[in-house]
């Protein structure tokens, strides 16, 4: 009984001693691309730059930026859509723009089930004003 004991014992340790080395791959193992649906040189492009940049020295990984801009976010949309769901493809926009509203019906690849809100990257508050006798 004591040796069968000890025959487990020295499995669950040689079991526990491996462990560290199947662990999961560290995240990003190859560079990340994040789509954005608007001109090169935008404010959102500049945005995405500077984002991507302190992801890399926080990370240690490659951030590719790439400006896909044109038919309301559609293309920069589908693109994100066609590239294989493992978290490497990232799609930048407004969700409170109506491009991105039309963008994301416009592909049916990107539904609430697909898709998925990663992070809050910014706010702005917006105010207007008008003289005292504005109509």
């Amino acid at each position: 009984m004591l040796r069968r004991i000890s025959l487990i014992a020295g499995a669950c340790l040689a079991w526990l001693a491996t462990a560290d080395v199947v662990r999961a791959q560290d995240f990003p193992s190859r560079p990340i691309r994040i789509v954005i649906p608007y001109a090169p040189g935008s404010v959102a492009d500049v945005f995405a730059r500077i984002v991507a940049q302190d992801m890399q020295e926080q990370w240690k990984g490659t951030i590719v930026v790439e400006a896909k801009s044109g038919a309301n976010g559609s293309i920069a949309a589908e693109e994100v859509v066609r590239a294989a769901p493992d978290g490497y493809t990232w799609l930048l926009e407004r969700p409170s723009s109506p491009q991105a509203r039309r963008s994301a019906r416009s592909c049916a690849g990107i539904r609430s089930r697909t898709s998925r809100r990663s992070a809050r990257f910014a706010s702005r508050r917006t105010s207007s004003s008008c003289r005292p006798r504005c109509r």
